[in-house]
């Protein structure tokens, strides 16, 4: 799948995640990662409240050339959070997330071009600015488990002769997930 059918696939999951859930929901939010945006990357989330002290949060990110690096990547984090406070989207949190994201970037002569799904704990505060507007810290860390192609610069990996391309490296990493400053709106 490349990257622009990606992103239609990812905005599609996020307009029916909202609709499906935000008819039934206390508060509903979108908001977008400051982080990833200072990188180049575009990306787009939607919280939803699910009861007093529990929320619902899907966010999808791609990438084409991020900070001028030759590297493509998209992916989505779906993330169950619980609000210490007793409020959704007010003060401290502690969550469960996934992250599923395909990707190709050179590092050191070698090209790395796969997948990689995983599942981690966040840990965040969200700071009330107004009314309407919530700057939220977040820190997350898991388990990623990956499957990719692995080769040097140069080398035609992805035209073999006989049609066949498969994975050579797989495995498994613990490793930041996410880490971020994200401004949401509060929509209803």
């Amino acid at each position: 799948m490349d990257i622009r059918n990606m992103k239609k696939y990812i905005l599609s999951l996020i307009i029916a995640f909202a609709t499906s859930v935000g008819m039934r929901a206390q508060m509903c939010a979108i908001n977008a990662d400051a982080v990833w945006c200072l990188a180049g990357v575009p990306n787009l989330g939607v919280e939803i409240g699910t009861g007093n002290a529990t929320s619902l949060a899907f966010n999808a990110f791609g990438g084409y050339k991020p900070l001028g690096m030759d590297a493509k990547f998209a992916g989505v984090q779906p993330e169950f959070r619980y609000w210490l406070s007793g409020r959704s989207m007010h003060q401290q949190f502690i969550g469960i997330g996934g992250l599923a994201t395909s990707f190709k970037y050179p590092i050191g002569g070698k090209v790395y071009d796969g997948y990689a799904l995983g599942a981690g704990v966040t840990f965040g505060y969200a700071l009330k600015m107004s009314k309407r507007w919530v700057l939220t810290f977040h820190g997350s860390c898991g388990m990623l488990f990956y499957e990719q192609k692995e080769y040097f610069v140069g080398d035609d990996y992805d035209n073999p002769v006989f049609g066949l391309v498969k994975a050579n490296a797989s495995g498994y990493n613990i490793l930041p997930t996410n880490l971020g400053v994200t401004f949401s709106y509060i929509i209803h």
